[in-house]
């Protein structure tokens, strides 16, 4: 394609269409990963992200082992592979999820039968939070962590694993609170174009922060935008 020098090179990217449910809860999710505390005394300092050193984002992605069509490459007297099954939806398939472990330590008020008054207990603290939905930019892993080919998955799986820089999850963490800025800002839409950070140039400078800081006006306007909802 021909391009004068009037004319502009963009890209687009398709994004969901969201219903008003789903405007509302964007907001509401977004704000849950602001510190309602201040900065400092002066509200204009505005609000700190979450760090979210204690988030873990699980991608429920079935790997197929096999693909309908597969190249090979062979000599001109070989035959190709023979490949059945039954149907398309007997292929092997593998998922990958995690889990740790959040708990607190109290103490317990009443006697029982089991254990005496004041016996230090230990239990398990729920926090799963699910993504709002048609929402997949508020997904740490479709920002930036991308999969390779399934072949022998585990061991493909554990080498991306220690091949992923750890710079690399600073930025991707930092790009989804720069999406959840974006995403107030437009009530919850996705009409953004996300602005660049110049990251790499931040930690050479060591300025690289360890969360984006929200205005006290977008915070409040937010704020209002869900209790209105």
């Amino acid at each position: 394609m021909m391009i004068n020098k009037e004319q502009v090179k963009r890209t687009t990217t398709i994004k969901p269409i969201l219903r008003p449910s789903n405007r509302e809860r964007r907001p509401q999710w977004a704000l849950g990963y602001v510190d309602v505390a201040p900065l400092s005394n002066s509200p204009n300092e505005g609000y700190a992200f979450d760090p979210m050193l204690n988030l873990i984002h699980i991608d429920e992605k079935w790997f197929n082992h096999d693909k309908k069509t597969r190249p090979y490459l062979m000599l001109p007297d070989e035959e190709s592979p023979q490949r059945n099954l039954q149907g398309a939806r007997h292929v092997e398939k593998t998922m990958f999820l995690a889990q740790s472990p959040v708990r607190e330590d109290y103490v317990a008020q009443r006697s029982s039968k089991n254990r005496p008054e004041g016996t230090e207990l230990m239990r398990n603290i729920k926090v799963v939070d699910t993504n709002p939905p048609n929402s997949p930019n508020l997904n740490r892993l479709d920002l930036g962590t991308y999969l390779r080919t399934t072949m022998e998955l585990i061991k493909v799986v554990q080498a991306s694993f220690k091949e992923l820089d750890i710079d690399t999850l600073d930025n991707i963490f930092i790009t989804l609170q720069q999406v959840m800025e974006c995403l107030l800002k437009c009530e919850g839409g996705n009409e953004y174009k996300l602005p660049h950070m110049r990251k790499a140039k931040l930690r050479r400078e060591g300025r690289f922060p360890d969360s984006l800081i929200l205005a006290s006006s977008l915070y409040e306007e937010a704020s209002s935008l869900v209790l209105h909802f």
